[in-house]
């Protein structure tokens, strides 16, 4: 008989079973833990780093049940160039794993023209994403935002698809949540 095959993620939970499973991988070296509640069957670092950034939503939905995903996430449904994952949350910070970092940046909660993603992930309405990374943000965090000519280059891609019929539709949209989402300046870019 074949032994068992692990899995490549284990997610901490307050499951009794999860634990004592968890702990008993841990204590016979079959696993390691690469963060906050999240252990790994796999050892390669590289290989561990595109396995989370491929696997980033289930990361955040195992791990971050509800959570609010926006900036540049809401608008490239990937993490940056560098790993990081933006989420809007109630309280800001940041956490770490290979190959991915998860920033929470405080902020209004998910309103009515958001979407559910994956599991019970919200998104960003493609019209507050557009608003979050037209927002000002430090030069620390500058990264958080795609350039506006990304944005100017999907607006568009979308005229030339939806006409400008589709761009008044985004602009009223976005007129009417701007106030919501403390975005006054951003909704005059």
């Amino acid at each position: 008989m074949a032994p068992k095959k692990l899995d490549k993620l284990y997610f901490s939970s307050s499951d009794r079973s999860n634990r004592e499973v968890i702990r008993r991988l841990k204590e016979e070296g079959k696993i390691r833990k690469i963060g906050p509640k999240l252990f790994t069957s796999i050892n390669n670092e590289k290989e561990l780093e595109t396995y989370l950034k491929k696997n980033w939503s289930q990361v955040l939905d195992k791990l971050y049940p509800g959570s609010h995903i926006s900036f540049r996430t809401a608008f490239e449904f990937k993490p940056s160039e560098v790993g990081y994952l933006f989420l809007t949350s109630s309280s800001e910070r940041l956490i770490e794993y290979p190959g991915l970092k998860i920033k929470f940046v405080t902020g209004p909660k998910t309103i009515s023209s958001d979407s559910s993603f994956i599991g019970s992930l919200q998104v960003s309405s493609f019209e507050r994403a557009i608003l979050e990374n037209l927002s000002t943000v430090s030069s620390k965090w500058s990264f958080r935002n795609i350039d506006q000519i990304e944005i100017e280059k999907k607006l568009e891609e979308i005229m030339k698809v939806k006409s400008e019929e589709g761009l008044n539709l985004i602009r009223e949209n976005s007129r009417e949540i701007k106030k919501e989402l403390g975005l006054e300046k951003a909704f005059k870019k």
